[in-house]
C-alpha cells in the first residue's frame, strides 16, 4: 500500500470484511442514530424479592430508634388488597405470621416515608436456608427513592445504622 492511500482505503484495511459490508449501507449511521434516540428512553426496575417463611422483625428511624404503632401489612400482588396488617409495638416488633404467597410488604408510620419491598412467603428452598427477619429503616418524609430500605441480614442494617450516624467503618 503505498503512502498515499485513501481514507476509504484505509478504514477497508482497519475495519476488515465484516464491518466493510455494513458501512456501505448506512448500517453504522443508522445504529448511531437508534442508539441516541433509544437510549434516553429505556430505564432500568429493579425489584428485589425477599423469600420468607414468616413475616415478621423491627422497624426504626434512620439512627436506630424504634418505630411504635407504624401499620405493618402484605398486600395481594394480583387484586391489590390488604390481605394481613398488624401495628408494630413500642420496640417497633411485628409479626404478620406466615400466610404463603407473593405479596408486596408496606410499612408506614406518620412523619415517615413508606417502606415496600417484594416478599414471598413460605418454605420455599431459599426461606430454609436464609433468616427470615426484617430490619425496616424508615426515612424522613420528604424523602424520595430508596430511603426506606427492608434488610434481611442484621450486619447490613447495623452497617447501615452506623453509616447514617456519621460511624463509618
Amino acid at each position: 500500500m503505498s503512502i498515499s492511500a485513501t481514507k476509504q482505503n484505509i478504514f477497508a484495511i482497519a475495519a476488515g470484511p465484516r464491518l466493510r459490508c455494513f458501512c456501505g449501507s448506512g448500517f453504522l449511521v443508522c445504529l448511531a442514530m437508534w442508539l441516541t434516540i433509544a437510549a434516553p428512553l429505556t430505564a432500568q426496575i429493579e425489584i428485589r424479592t425477599l423469600h420468607l417463611a414468616r413475616v415478621h422483625g423491627s422497624v426504626s428511624d434512620r439512627t436506630g430508634r424504634p418505630v411504635g404503632d407504624a401499620r405493618v401489612y402484605l398486600v395481594s400482588g394480583t387484586d391489590e388488597t390488604t390481605v394481613k396488617e398488624t401495628r408494630t409495638d413500642t420496640l417497633g416488633k411485628f409479626n404478620l405470621g406466615r400466610r404463603d404467597g407473593s405479596y408486596w410488604l408496606r410499612v408506614e408510620a406518620k412523619g415517615f416515608s413508606t417502606a415496600g419491598e417484594h416478599v414471598i412467603v413460605g418454605l420455599t428452598f431459599w426461606a430454609l436456608f436464609h433468616s427470615s427477619r426484617l430490619y425496616v429503616m424508615l426515612g424522613p418524609q420528604a424523602c424520595m427513592d430508596d430511603c426506606s430500605p427492608v434488610w434481611t441480614n442484621k450486619r447490613q442494617f447495623e452497617h447501615a445504622l452506623r453509616w447514617n450516624n456519621g460511624k463509618f467503618e
